[in-house]
């Protein structure tokens, strides 16, 4: 066996899990520089060396008007990663990635691209598991509690004791501020009131609606929808 094939998993074994430590929007996630700082002394310590390449590289942009910043151009990039780790009797592994990157008027789309390349590279390359010790599968789990099981004050046990979904204009109990927002992205994405309401009786229980989400709600569907429409200005802006 080459000397790489035996580091690489006492590596392995010593790097153990990365945590989720940072949130965006709705999703939390492990950051290129929490890889960087947990492997770089294991490569010292075992003298193990690390080498990049990139490949079926490429970075489009389109011009769009924006209706309160102006013109604005949206750079895309994409780029496969291979990174390499080297022993010192010459023998190597190689695990490879693919990366996308979006950036607007400015110059980030291909650090972007390249940093969650090589982020995934690596998770994937050497299996590092999240603090749960694995990656979470969305069929691992079937709930079977309703919320008659939950604990006293428990958010889905609140929003199914709210009145049923009333067909009532965007002005009641959910901030004002994030109920403005909601309706804006609704009607970006062309989401009705009808479906929007199922959706959240789906995902908070029944009786949810829009105008009865507390601020911790209203934050989680903002999440989605920025989500979605962000989604959706790329496609309209690549075809």
């Amino acid at each position: 066996m080459s000397r790489i094939h035996e580091i690489i998993p006492e590596i392995m074994r010593e790097m153990g899990a990365i945590t989720k430590g940072h949130r965006a929007h709705q999703y939390k996630y492990r950051s290129v520089e929490d890889v960087l700082n947990r492997l770089n002394p294991l490569l010292i310590a075992h003298g193990v060396s690390l080498s990049t390449s990139t490949h079926a590289h490429q970075i489009t942009h389109v011009q769009r008007e924006h209706r309160t910043k102006g013109i604005q151009f949206l750079f895309r990039a994409a780029v496969a990663v291979r990174v390499e780790f080297h022993a010192a009797d010459g023998s190597c592994l190689g695990v490879e990635a693919f990366g996308e990157g979006i950036d607007f008027d400015s110059d980030k789309a291909a650090n972007k691209a390249m940093s969650a390349a090589f982020k995934y590279a690596i998770f994937l390359g050497l299996c590092i598991p999240t603090e749960e010790g694995v990656v979470a599968d969305s069929d691992r789990d079937t709930p079977t509690e309703g919320p008659q099981d939950l604990p006293a004050g428990h958010p889905l046990q609140q929003a199914a004791q709210q009145p049923a979904s009333r067909s009532v204009p965007f002005d009641a109990t959910t901030p004002e501020h994030q109920l403005g927002e909601i309706k804006q992205l609704c009607q970006r994405l062309k989401i009705s009131r009808e479906v929007l309401d199922a959706k959240l009786a789906q995902r908070f229980g029944a009786g949810a609606n829009v105008t009865a989400l507390s601020p911790q709600q209203a934050d989680e569907l903002l999440g989605q929808l920025r989500g979605k429409a962000l989604e959706l200005e790329g496609k309209q802006a690549f075809g």
